[in-house]
């Protein structure tokens, strides 16, 4: 639920749904904007935007560059139009990218390390330009990348062994592993 500051009375309704709780490269994003909005509001657009970012040691770049698609729109473009006071149900499709060339990683947090995560932001942009005029609502969506076990890479046998010295001993010891197949399945 979010709330407008431009708003005396009760605080309307403003989220995303989507269908499905896991998505993959590629994956059209269906979904819905619900806005429920207790008077006419004024309304100059409805977006919904596709938003990446990786996390690395409190640095962050993103993954793809973000996407978005108008739900909602006046009848003249670019003019404001009254919204009426009502439940409205947008549907939107965003497509999450998928190339050879870009890989994209899975929705990950390992505590302070590292975070791979991808976001769904629905705008509603009112007859003002002012950053503070709109209102904006968020979702985390999941996207796991595709593995295929039966890769050659994941056929191979895995090897690895490290030497290091226990605390407060000076002999190292050697520990040895050996892994068919290599591959990590997240819960969420």
């Amino acid at each position: 639920m979010v709330t407008n500051i431009f708003k005396s009375t009760k605080s309307d309704e403003f989220y995303i749904q989507t269908a499905d709780k896991y998505y993959f490269p590629g994956d059209n994003i269906k979904g819905n904007i619900i806005f429920d909005v207790s008077k006419p509001v004024p309304t100059r657009h409805i977006i919904v935007s596709l938003e990446s970012i990786i996390e690395v040691g409190g640095r962050s770049t993103p993954v793809f560059s973000p996407q978005s698609v108008f739900v909602a729109k006046g009848p003249e473009e670019g003019k404001v139009y009254e919204l009426e006071a009502m439940r409205h149900s947008f549907p939107f499709k965003i497509t999450i990218p998928s190339s050879c060339s870009l890989k994209i990683p899975s929705s990950l947090k390992i505590k302070d390390i590292v975070k791979v995560a991808y976001r769904l932001t629905a705008i509603h942009n009112r007859n003002f330009t002012l950053e503070k005029a709109r209102i904006a609502t968020p979702k985390i969506i999941n996207i796991l990348e595709m593995i295929d076990v039966h890769e050659e890479d994941y056929l191979k046998t895995y090897h690895d062994s490290k030497e290091f010295a226990l605390t407060g001993e000076t002999r190292e010891v050697k520990v040895s592993t050996i892994i068919a197949k290599r591959a990590a399945v997240k819960r969420m």
